[in-house]
């Protein structure tokens, strides 16, 4: 299994940094492939609905937490039976 996680000093600051990996993924999607992107909000936001769907489902477990306990448990839904390392 795998699990995307994207983890900053603060919630807001994950958030802004997990743009950079949606946008990769509506790359792959597009078939725009290439480096990583940077992080803009402005960009992910103006994905268009089918291409953010299938970002979406291929995201569908991911976490971008500062608190690792808030981190863990977001996993753990994921996966149940499987523990997240420590």
């Amino acid at each position: 299994m795998a699990a995307s996680v994207c983890a900053a000093e603060s919630d807001e600051e994950a958030a802004y940094l997990r743009t950079s990996q949606l946008q990769a993924f509506a790359n792959i999607v597009t078939n725009n492939r290439g480096k990583l992107p940077k992080s803009s909000l402005r960009t992910v936001a103006d994905l268009r609905y089918p291409v953010r769907a299938q970002v979406d489902r291929m995201l569908s477990c991911a976490a971008r937490w500062a608190d690792l306990r808030h981190l863990r448990r977001r996993l753990k839904r994921c996966s149940p039976g499987i523990s997240p390392m420590s």
